[in-house]
């Protein structure tokens, strides 16, 4: 966990780092479409299907949730492994929850306003890149292959989803 003396380098480390990514990272996906937005705005599944589309490949599989627990749930993956893995929450026809590769723009877009904020949240380096947890780490934002032909940047909100498996009628008790 990186606090204290790093926080006035790090302030000036992720627009450097956005810049970087920039080139790298902006051939992954054909559209900016921004999933964290899109979450925040509780964007339709109909309005939200094709820019997932657009922006990953086609939807390869749908996985609906138990009826009982989630009422009207569907994950949706529009493909890839890894870091690369894209998936998207639906609950009662609104995206809920996502994480995919993201370009570059729609990284700096997310980080921007979070860079004035006190507490810039934890940074945590690897050997290929950064990940840096915000909002008391219900946001992920992670560069992973610095500097390599499969470099690229993700974002996962909120990160409970995909961590500890909560369930849309988890989210609507704590939104």
């Amino acid at each position: 966990m990186l606090r204290g003396n790093l926080e006035t380098p790090m302030r000036l480390a992720l627009p450097l780092l956005l810049l970087v990514a920039l080139p790298v990272a902006a051939h992954a996906q054909n559209t900016d479409f921004n999933p964290y937005q899109a979450v925040l705005d509780h964007m339709p599944q109909a309005e939200a299907e094709p820019l997932i589309e657009a922006a990953h490949g086609p939807i390869q599989t749908r996985q609906p949730g138990n009826p009982e627990i989630d009422g009207n749930a569907e994950m949706v993956f529009a493909g890839g492994t890894g870091p690369n893995l894209t998936v998207f929450l639906f609950c009662d026809g609104k995206l809920t929850a996502a994480s995919a590769p993201v370009t570059a723009k729609v990284a700096m877009d997310v980080l921007r306003p979070l860079t004035t904020s006190p507490d810039l949240g934890t940074v945590y380096p690897t050997e290929d890149g950064v990940t840096f947890l915000l909002q008391d780490g219900a946001l992920n934002v992670t560069y992973w292959g610095i500097g390599t032909d499969a470099s690229g940047v993700g974002v996962a909100y909120p990160t409970g989803v995909f961590n500890n498996y909560q369930t849309c009628a988890d989210l609507a008790a704590n939104p």
